[in-house]
């Protein structure tokens, strides 16, 4: 197997996010990269929490934050949501 064909290299993933679906091109997804997606940032009075399922088999659901990321895999479906500060 070449570097080429190496699982996530060269290949364009079917994703929906907030059910819009988009094509995604690497093999993990942050959650700066979901925000910027759906045109949309934090601020002061609004947070987002953003959740994943279908992902891989390690992890085929959770949550993506600030610190972390999800790995990609076709058919990947990515709730964000605004959550108001209390």
């Amino acid at each position: 197997m070449s570097k080429e064909d190496a699982y996530g290299q060269n290949k364009e993933f079917k994703i929906t996010v907030n059910g819009r679906d988009y094509s995604w091109n690497e093999k993990r997804i942050s959650f700066e990269q979901v925000l910027n997606l759906i045109g949309v940032c934090e601020n002061d009075n609004v947070y987002y929490m953003i959740t994943y399922s279908k992902s891989d088999d390690k992890e085929p659901k959770g949550e993506i934050t600030k610190t972390n990321y999800a790995n990609v895999k076709d058919g990947m479906i990515i709730n964000a949501k605004p959550n108001n500060k209390s």
